[in-house]
């Protein structure tokens, strides 16, 4: 969700109302909406969550890598999110999510650049998801 000049010269977070004086203080309210936003899902994985997915592997082949892990074999699993980030200074948020089908435990990631951290979930059929995975780094 970028943030945008709008013709009034406001400025805005993705399509909402044009209500911030300059570019700065629409990009902190924007991390403010994302660390709100994460902190709920952590909070909700803290309360009733499925079991992560374990094991996490990545067979790297040049730019392209097979992600493989141990699959949940809870009955109400809806699927798993990929969550990534691009260098350690980042951080993951909901706008670099991949969701993943409940049927494969390996996916194949394709033009995946050097320094990318990604991070597994299971998510059940009531929307709760597990805390990440361990961490891996494609290098």
């Amino acid at each position: 969700m970028p943030v945008d000049k709008c013709p009034n010269g406001k400025w805005r977070i993705g399509k909402g109302k044009c209500m911030y004086d300059s570019e700065e203080t629409a990009e902190r309210a924007y991390k403010g909406y994302l660390s709100t936003k994460w902190s709920l899902l952590l909070q909700r994985a803290e309360k009733v969550s499925p079991r992560l997915a374990a094991k996490l592997q990545l067979l790297a082949i040049g730019w392209a890598g097979k992600l493989k892990w141990s699959p949940n074999k809870e009955k109400n699993l809806a699927g798993y999110n990929l969550y990534y980030r691009f260098g350690s200074n980042s951080f993951y948020n909901l706008d670099n999510v991949k969701e993943i089908s409940p049927k494969v435990s390996e996916f194949m990631l394709w033009d995946i650049p050097k320094g990318t951290h990604m991070a597994l979930t299971a998510v059940d059929k009531s929307g709760n998801e597990s805390g990440l995975s361990e961490e891996i780094l494609f290098s």
